[in-house]
């Protein structure tokens, strides 16, 4: 039973990607966006273990740093979906350039899942863990989980998004959704090493 919810669990994420399965850059985008949003409701889930000021601080920090990282994405989202629909209009609505085929996305779809389903998987294992650490915190008489574990958990999820991105680049055919992949793996770990600063400094 506790399996088959599980299976559940991780099918209500994909669906609840915008486009799980994206075909033109922007579609990345649109994918990326909606990875931002789960993330902000992970770290929302997160903060509400966190009792301590130091821990509360350092998650609010990563919250609005996602925010900001939110606003570049969809900002880079408008941009490629209007040069997309440029090219459809020019074209007389007959094609979009740098679009992956209908029949490639097909083949490589259960991979694409797979991935997915694993950052679903390693990203609640990694949630459990905090609070399996809270729970045992508070057991042996201490208030206030370490707010490093806090910080380190939520650059251990963004390091698992990253590692999804390079995963689907290595997936796509060669061309431009591919190479979107990548910008958005770099934008992730560049993310990252910003956010260390912000957060330890």
């Amino acid at each position: 039973m506790l399996a088959e919810q599980n299976i559940i669990s991780q099918n209500s994420v994909i669906q609840s990607l915008s486009c799980p399965y994206p075909k033109r850059p922007s579609e990345v985008y649109d994918l990326g966006l909606s990875i931002n949003y789960l993330n902000l409701s992970i770290f929302q889930d997160i903060i509400v273990l966190c009792k301590n000021t130091n821990s509360v601080e350092i998650i609010n920090k990563i919250i609005s740093f996602e925010k900001s990282e939110e606003q570049k994405l969809f900002k880079d989202y408008l941009f490629l979906l209007n040069i997309e629909l440029g090219d459809f209009y020019y074209s007389g609505g007959l094609k979009i350039s740098n679009s992956v085929d209908e029949t490639e996305i097909e083949f490589i779809k259960p991979l694409i899942d797979q991935n997915l389903e694993n950052l679903y998987l390693k990203v609640n294992k990694i949630k459990n863990d905090l609070s399996i650490n809270s729970f045992a915190s508070r057991s042996n008489g201490i208030s206030e989980l370490n707010y490093k574990d806090v910080f380190e958990t939520c650059m251990s999820i963004r390091e698992n998004i990253s590692v999804l991105y390079h995963e689907l680049y290595k997936i796509y055919p060669h061309g431009r959704v591919r190479d979107t992949f990548m910008e958005l793996a770099i934008f992730t770990q560049e993310g990252s090493m910003k956010l260390r600063k912000i957060c330890t400094n």
